[in-house]
């Protein structure tokens, strides 16, 4: 996945650590990395839209869609939520860490 603009908010290299240390093939590693990625994604854009009024929605999917590693989106949020979408996000991905690793020691038994 390209470089994201909240993905310094993420934290996630010890996560792509403990999925590096998994009994599985580089295949299936990478698959899942690709997965939580994506998952991410899709939570933090989800989380973002549900805070921003529905008029900004096309501005700022434009925005995104034209410059994804634009960090200059987080000060546009900033203005248009009532929020500190900064710590939405993190606090979201910190949620998000916990249910994958709940995950991943779920898989270590099984293994």
């Amino acid at each position: 996945m390209s470089k994201m603009f909240y993905e310094h908010l993420l934290i996630l290299e010890d996560l792509w650590e403990e999925i590096g240390a998994l009994s599985i093939s580089a295949k299936e590693k990478k698959q899942l990395i690709e997965t939580t990625e994506e998952l991410f994604h899709y939570k933090v854009m989800t989380l973002i839209l549900d805070h921003l009024p529905k008029v900004h929605h096309g501005d700022f999917l434009q925005r995104f869609t034209n410059i994804p590693h634009d960090t200059s989106h987080l000060q546009y949020l900033e203005e248009k939520v009532g929020v500190s979408i900064h710590h939405e996000i993190a606090v979201l991905a910190v949620g998000l860490k916990e249910e994958v690793r709940s995950v991943l020691k779920k898989h270590k038994k099984h293994t």
